[in-house]
């Protein structure tokens, strides 16, 4: 029987090819298999957060915020100026038909007013910088000046005009060529300022400052309430025509007087120094 022959597979003749070719037949990947690898995502500490727009309506957003702060130190110091009319208006009363300041009218609206314009201090805080709204808080210096004096009628010195024109000039030049980009720091970095020994030092100093303070105020407004009961009893008993009790209360008068002469330029600065530095 016949065998029959079939045709061998035979390699086709010719150069065999070339590696680089076969290499890269044999590295391409398929389609389907193809796989992207894409970047880990970053922590949160190091991904950029958007920086907020400059600007509102084509006005810089620090314009705003200082524009806030001026029209709210002016109210505020409006409603002080306020309080004040109305004590002096009280005081001037006799003293049986004189009223407590919380039921006076205008002392509440004034302290309405104060209110009134903390709410745009803060409000200025969420578009400028703290270093010029608290710069530009300052002008409420300013509105007292014009308050005092035109409205109130008080004296207004050479001193007083002097010293209102450096606060706009620093204010100003503050304004000026100041830092107006707010810089953001997250809870871990305000924890590690707090635990800084500057930091630390500057709480020790400023509270030592606030207890020396207080000791002042403590000591000096006793005898200052003391002169005022002393002087008031001293002319009850001059009216009534006692001259031995008018005699008496003069003496202390004077005694209370000596007393309170070295605190008395300090007395009065203690209050405001104690109040803005533990403000």
């Amino acid at each position: 029987v016949a065998r029959r022959r079939f045709p061998s597979r035979r390699r086709p003749s010719g150069p065999p090819a070339s590696s680089s070719s076969s290499q890269t037949h044999r590295a391409r990947p398929k389609l389907g298999a193809q796989r992207v690898h894409l970047p880990a995502a970053l922590p949160r500490e190091s991904r950029p957060e958007p920086s907020p727009p400059s600007r509102a309506m084509g006005v810089p957003l620090w314009l705003v915020g200082a524009t806030l702060s001026i029209v709210g130190s002016t109210f505020s110091n409006l409603g002080v100026n306020l309080q004040k009319y109305a004590l002096n208006i009280e005081v001037a009363k006799p003293e049986n038909e004189q009223r407590p300041y919380v039921k006076i009218p205008l002392w509440v609206a004034g302290f309405g007013m104060v209110t009134f314009g903390s709410l745009f201090d803060l409000s200025a805080l969420a578009f400028a910088a703290q270093s010029i709204v608290a710069t530009v808080g300052s002008s409420t210096l300013v509105a007292n000046l014009f308050f005092a004096h035109f409205w109130l009628g008080e004296e207004l010195r050479r001193m007083d005009i002097f010293g209102t024109a450096m606060i706009i000039a620093g204010a100003s030049l503050a304004i000026a060529f100041g830092d107006k980009e707010e810089v953001k720091y997250s809870i871990d970095d305000l924890i590690d300022n707090y635990q800084r020994v500057e930091f630390l030092f500057y709480c020790f100093i400023v509270g030592g400052i606030c207890v020396l303070l207080y000791l002042a105020v403590r000591i000096a407004t006793p005898l200052r309430d003391a002169i005022i009961d002393t002087k008031k009893s001293h002319n009850i008993a001059v009216h009534d025509r006692d001259l031995n009790k008018a005699l008496k209360y003069e003496r202390s008068t004077n005694q209370l007087l000596k007393s309170y002469a070295k605190w008395e330029k300090l007395h009065p600065v203690a209050f405001c120094a104690l109040a803005g530095t533990f403000g």
